[in-house]
């Protein structure tokens, strides 16, 4: 069954730029210093992220960005997304989360721990750890790894996945309390040196989310 797509709210000014400042990093990630010196063959998710963290530290400094990334904070229920990026001035506050996966998995889109599952539950993708005072953020990103496979192959398997999903949990949720729909598969924004892709996810009782991936070949 497919359910209208949610509105599309465009990013304010901020939000846009900081998704054009981390494509420009990913872009870059297998070609910088940090990746040269540190990547080896049996670098996991954690590695690899270590070392993007660290390339985007370098970026930022050169380019007098105003971003401040946080490894690993605290979401729902003392689960950690991988990434969290916040302003200077900005109160500790994030404005955009970013979890991280290794492609080939079974659990980019749902599972335990689920990808995109996490971003539609709201235990990713929230601008703080204090629940008295945190909101679900409207953007928010996934980077994946990919050690095997082409672009095309991950991007054909996983939206096959999500109409499986969505044809057994329009209407009725799934174990994690959650209902899919066909519009929530991956729209491709181009597949280069790096792949961009979109998607867009209903969530329950708060605004959808809006996810910006990010694949890179590491292979």
């Amino acid at each position: 069954m497919n359910k209208p797509k949610p509105i599309n709210i465009r990013p304010n000014k901020t939000i846009n730029d900081l998704i054009i400042f981390f494509e420009k990093v990913v872009i870059t990630f297998t070609g910088s210093s940090s990746y040269k010196k540190q990547y080896h063959e049996d670098s996991d998710e954690d590695h690899l992220t270590e070392i993007l963290v660290w390339h985007y530290q370098e970026i930022n400094r050169n380019n007098n960005e105003n971003y401040i990334i946080m490894p690993q904070p605290r979401q729902e229920n003392r689960r950690k997304v991988d990434i969290g990026i916040g302003l200077h001035g900005g109160q500790g506050n994030y404005i955009f989360c970013i979890e991280a996966k290794i492609l080939p998995t079974n659990e980019y889109i749902t599972g335990n721990t689920g990808a995109i599952k996490r971003f539609k539950k709201c235990e990713h993708g929230l601008s703080g750890s204090n629940p008295k005072n945190r909101k679900p953020l409207s953007y928010s990103g996934i980077v994946a790894y990919v050690k095997s496979g082409t672009f095309n192959e991950h991007l054909m398997k996983i939206n096959k996945k999500i109409q499986e999903i969505a044809s057994k949990h329009s209407e009725k949720p799934d174990e994690f309390g959650l209902t899919w729909y066909n519009s929530e598969q991956l729209e491709k924004i181009y597949f280069s040196s790096i792949a961009r892709l979109i998607s867009k996810h209903p969530r329950e009782n708060t605004c959808h989310i809006n996810l910006n991936h990010f694949w890179i070949s590491v292979h």
